[in-house]
């Protein structure tokens, strides 16, 4: 399956994603058009998300996302830092992160 050139996909009202989250440079090397036709919002969003998720606490040594956002959902899920509670009906079925 061929995807369609990027000028197609622009008109027929699809989005590129390669040209919405990545730069210019980025995009066209992967195929994009690398013109930008979504501005750069949405690239500068993206990269700062990544580098959110990628970025490691000097102090733990994880993933930032894993101490802001895992950490907490799952204690507040389950009562347990790192553990998602599947389902109590079905032998106590747990999950490790």
């Amino acid at each position: 399956m061929k995807c369609d050139d990027p000028d197609e996909s622009l008109e027929a009202g699809n989005i590129d994603f390669r040209d919405l989250l990545l730069n210019a440079t980025e995009a066209l090397l992967v195929g994009g058009t690398g013109n930008m036709p979504y501005g750069d919002v949405m690239e500068m969003a993206y990269g700062a998300l990544m580098d959110y998720i990628t970025d490691i606490d000097t102090s733990t040594g994880a993933l930032q996302i894993n101490d802001g956002i895992i950490a907490p959902f799952t204690e507040d899920q389950s009562g347990i830092t790192g553990t998602l509670t599947i389902g109590k009906r079905v032998n106590q079925c747990y999950c490790r992160f």
